[in-house]
């Protein structure tokens, strides 16, 4: 099992051996042996491009006064491996030419980097192993599709392209009804919330949602921490309530898979019901916003013809996991939504 801050380190790591900074330049003076890069922050410090590395003009096109300067430069252990101005490339070092420190320093993360893939590779193997084992003790009730009919038409959509779309055997019956659940779960959740049929509020929630939910993906790696390993070793007393929209989500998902014990599973659930959420409530805003209305506020359209019209935009339609794993292509998408009643 990969270690609780992995993800973590595998973040730190790609800006300890190898970092990228883009900045703003105020002012370029010139010196004997190259250029001094003043950034706009005053808290930055000054780059230095030699002559060594690059001998043309700086900068080297035209460019308007008005027009600001960006540079993207990559440097290791402080040796600045490659710099672009405007998307100009000046330089760019070959890893042979590094002074030997920083090719070991290089090296190094490259074996750590492959060491926590690899790690992160057999945890993923041990999830679907484990997700493989549950379904075969998972029974799907014997009207699947009649009780897609309670959700609203955006999981609708989903769950029915994979049930009439899909492979045709048991074990992917069982796949289908345990997305079904997770769906349920997504939409009690979401329900609890705000009204479905409320385009504001549905739009602002979804902004809400997705703002907690970047510190749980980008810091965390979702499913590859446990939040609460992450709280214990936290010095905030904040971070519960930071994430106490995750905790709700485990609760609902414990209490619609009692049967689970693999805490891996468990906790991939969690993250997927994470990314239905995201999926369905920009789905959900996508389908109000875009409803076809007279100049009195009519609708024009049930929401089959509604759903269609937007059918290309919608992203559940191709949610991938572990549990559903293929994406249909647009053509075989379309031809299901103009083919079905959803």
């Amino acid at each position: 099992m990969l270690s609780q801050f992995c993800i973590i380190l595998i973040f730190k790591l790609m800006n300890i051996f190898i970092d990228k900074e883009t900045f703003f330049i105020r002012k370029i003076e010139k010196a004997e042996d190259g250029w001094i890069l003043h950034p706009v922050e005053k808290d930055k410090d000054a780059v230095f491009i030699s002559r060594e590395f690059y001998s043309g003009k700086m900068p080297p096109f035209f460019r308007w006064p008005w027009q600001k300067l960006e540079l993207e430069i990559t440097k290791s252990d402080g040796f600045l491996i490659s710099a672009k101005l405007n998307e100009v490339l000046l330089f760019e070092i070959s890893e042979d030419d590094y002074p030997p420190e920083v090719k070991a320093k290089v090296e190094k993360g490259r074996k750590l980097m492959q060491k926590m893939k690899e790690e992160a590779e057999k945890e993923d193997a041990d999830i679907k192993a484990a997700l493989a084992e549950y379904l075969q003790k998972f029974t799907p009730g014997p009207n699947l599709e009649d009780e897609m009919t309670s959700l609203h038409i955006c999981f609708r959509a989903y769950l029915k392209l994979h049930f009439f779309c899909g492979e045709q055997n048991e074990d992917y019956r069982r796949r289908i009804a345990l997305m079904l659940l997770l769906c349920r779960v997504a939409e009690r959740f979401c329900k609890r919330r705000l009204d479905l049929s409320n385009s504001m509020k549905v739009v602002f929630f979804e902004w809400e949602f997705v703002m907690f939910s970047s510190i749980y993906f980008n810091l965390l790696g979702g499913y590859r921490t446990d939040v609460r390993e992450f709280e214990k070793n936290s010095d905030s007393k904040d971070v519960k309530e930071l994430f106490s929209q995750y905790y709700e989500l485990e609760q609902l998902v414990e209490e619609s898979f009692p049967m689970m014990e693999n805490v891996l599973l468990k906790r991939y659930l969690v993250y997927a019901v994470h990314k239905v959420v995201i999926d369905f409530l920009d789905d959900c805003g996508k389908f109000l916003v875009n409803q076809g209305l007279t100049l009195w506020g009519k609708r024009l359209f049930t929401d089959n013809e509604d759903y269609r019209r937007n059918v290309q935009k919608m992203k559940l339609l191709r949610f991938k996991s572990f549990i559903l794993p293929e994406v249909f292509s647009d053509e075989k998408i379309k031809d299901f939504v103009y083919s079905y009643n959803i």
